[in-house]
């Protein structure tokens, strides 16, 4: 099932990828056979003096290639088993390579699915997470996944078909010893695991948790920097972070020694199951022991740490079994965006709409509003109204328990994306210059030059620009931290202004606005006749004044006001 879900994610190019990788495993496994057959064959040759004492497998080699010379022929080995260990380390460092290539080119797919998933959700989706848990998921989650989940699973099937050529080599050889010492080690990993499973998969989930509130801690201590210097909240964030860090810490330390122990008591049971069986044949002939240990070191020494890794790699799995169900489950998300075209003509119909949040009291409704395209709609009323729910329901970021929203006279089906413009109460920006931040365009060659122009005069961008070293190549820092309040609203509005959508919905977009400010920009909204819907929520009676039509949300009840 796991696999099954692995494979699903990987697309045409990452699923060859990894048959090549598979293929390279394979060539390795049968290196690996050849290179310590050969190295057994060669130490069994030192040890027999001459060819008649050799085993047969040596004897058919010595008379296939037509040798004479027992020094000529243990020559000849020696050349093919440094040959065999050349090779060997070349495909090692060949496979290294093109596992971490692989792992990382994966890692980057998965990152761009996920964030493209959470991108294409529904509004109500994001209702259900915090920024830092979706964050989390794609910067830590992902590459936990990768590098402890799905390699490591990939890694478990490489070890295992090592580990094939390697027993079979064993049956070649028909030593009863090694076959039975193998046997006992793996029951040993088995019955190890068994045991430990469940310790494992509770301490995952325990690190998935204080990963998230690690996240949560650092994001919103960053973000609310200056509450925290002005109320002094840095000894309480750092003693709530030291708490979650020592759970972290507690939770590795853990986890690491449960990965080396059983190595270590397999060690210390080896070198007693050694001297054990030194002592017990040392009669039958030291030469005999020597040959049967060789074989029996070899091997172990090849094996045991493919079955350690294969240990290593189960507990992994076990670790982040929670990380694998979330993960999973977010990049196999429907994408819930759809091609579609809308246009307004006439008017926007909102007949009989009530909502109210899940497990809340209804929080307006029925409401009933009609607007025609030309309109300035003012809306205010109280905090906690739902004012802003109501423009997210027209919008379609919402879906109202009761009622329907009509467009021209049609039922709305999807939502009004690619028709509005929409200035939120805390706008949005990303380090990069104004310019970009306003037309979302890299090449200047993409932009509207026209359209974009307009809109930064209408908006007071303009003078804005005309002030900041760079002019519109001035860039916006994290957060817009480089700009006043007044500043990014100005530039948000020549945003919404650029777009050209039929509907423009201001959120309280003006308040950080002085009133000169906020008055010129409505006068130039008003002598530009855009010929589109104004949605406009704000407490400012000046801004108010400048609607066509104004309307109260009060106690769940909209009504219009003068």
């Amino acid at each position: 099932m796991i696999l099954k879900d692995v494979f699903n994610l990987l697309n045409t190019n990452l699923k060859s990828k990894l048959i090549i990788y598979l293929l390279i495993v394979i060539v390795f496994g049968i290196v690996e056979l050849i290179g310590i057959g050969s190295l057994v064959l060669f130490f069994n040759l030192l040890l027999s003096e001459n060819i008649e004492n050799s085993t047969p497998a040596l004897k058919k080699i010595y008379y296939f290639f037509q040798f004479t010379n027992f020094r000529d022929f243990l020559f000849f080995m020696g050349i093919f088993t440094i040959s065999s260990v050349i090779l060997r380390n070349l495909l090692l460092i060949l496979d290294s390579y093109y596992r971490t290539k692989f792992a990382y080119t994966l890692q980057a797919h998965l990152m761009n699915k996920i964030f493209k998933n959470y991108l294409t959700q529904n509004y109500s989706f994001f209702l259900n997470y915090t920024s830092n848990q979706l964050s989390k998921n794609i910067i830590e989650e992902i590459p936990a996944l990768t590098g402890r989940s799905i390699i490591t699973m990939l890694s478990i099937i490489c070890d295992s078909i090592i580990i094939f050529f390697l027993i079979s080599l064993i049956f070649i050889f028909e030593t009863k010893i090694i076959i039975l010492s193998l046997l006992l080690v793996s029951i040993y990993y088995f019955v190890f695991f068994q045991n430990i499973k469940k310790k494992i998969n509770f301490i995952g989930t325990k690190r998935f948790d204080a990963t998230e509130k690690i996240f949560e801690i650092v994001r919103e201590s960053i973000d609310g920097y200056k509450e925290v210097k002005v109320y002094n909240f840095l000894n309480l964030l750092e003693s709530r972070l030291s708490s979650f860090l020592k759970t972290y810490t507690k939770i590795f330390v853990k986890f690491n020694l449960y990965r080396i122990l059983p190595k270590q008591f397999l060690e210390i049971g080896i070198v007693f199951f050694v001297i054990i069986f030194i002592l017990t044949f040392y009669d039958i002939g030291v030469s005999t022991i020597t040959s049967t240990l060789s074989i029996l070191v070899l091997t172990l020494y090849r094996i045991l740490p493919r079955l350690d890794s294969c240990m290593h790699n189960f507990l992994s799995l076990k670790f982040d079994k929670k990380t694998f169900k979330v993960i999973i489950s977010h990049l196999n998300l429907q994408n819930k965006d759809t091609n579609y075209h809308v246009k307004l003509i006439k008017d926007i119909k909102i007949k009989n709409v009530e909502f109210n949040y899940k497990n809340e009291r209804k929080l307006f409704g029925p409401v009933n509003l009609n607007i025609k395209k030309g309109e300035i709609i003012g809306i205010t009323g109280k905090n906690g109204s739902g004012k802003s729910t109501l423009i997210e329901i027209i919008c379609g970021f919402l879906k109202p328990q009761k009622g329907r929203i009509f467009v021209d006279g049609q039922p709305l089906k999807h939502n009004l994306y690619p028709i509005i413009s929409y200035v939120t109460q805390k706008p949005f920006f990303f380090n990069s210059s104004i310019q970009e931040n306003i037309t979302f365009c890299k090449s200047k060659k993409e932009i509207r030059l026209d359209d974009y122009k307009v809109a930064i005069s209408v908006s007071g961008t303009k003078k804005l620009i005309s002030q900041k070293k760079g002019k519109e190549k001035f860039l916006i820092l994290d957060n817009a931290k480089n700009l006043s309040g007044g500043q990014r609203q100005k530039i948000a509005i020549a945003r919404a202004l650029y777009k050209k959508s039929d509907i423009i919905i201001f959120d309280e977009a003006t308040n950080a606005l002085d009133k000169k400010a906020e008055t010129e920009l409505f006068s130039n909204l008003r002598k530009i006749n855009l010929n589109k819907v104004f949605l406009i929520i704000s407490h400012s009676k000046n801004v108010l004044n400048f609607c066509d039509k104004k309307f109260i949300l009060n106690n769940g009840r909209l009504e219009e006001t003068k």
